[in-house]
């Protein structure tokens, strides 16, 4: 198989979609879960589906930019940008 793929790697075009779509869960679990409504919305998880939609941008939620929340913000900024 792989000397198949070597022997036809000039006719192989690169697909940069992502292969997945994010859902809200995938971008609920790196949010605080605080559902303080400061980003606007009643609870995290209709943030999180802003998102998807983009509706919202991350930096629509406070809580994120709070130092304990950072990595999550970071995680949250690679998955919105990749898909993975």
């Amino acid at each position: 198989m792989i000397n198949d793929t070597w022997e036809r790697r000039s006719s192989i075009t690169t697909i940069y979609e992502r292969k997945w779509e994010i859902k809200a869960k995938d971008i609920l679990d790196f949010l605080p879960k605080t559902n303080c409504s400061e980003c606007g919305l009643l609870t995290c998880f209709a943030f999180a589906m802003a998102l998807v939609k983009g509706q919202k941008h991350l930096t629509d939620c406070s809580a994120l930019s709070k130092p304990e929340f950072v990595q999550d913000q970071e995680a949250l900024a690679r998955l919105l940008q990749t898909g993975a």
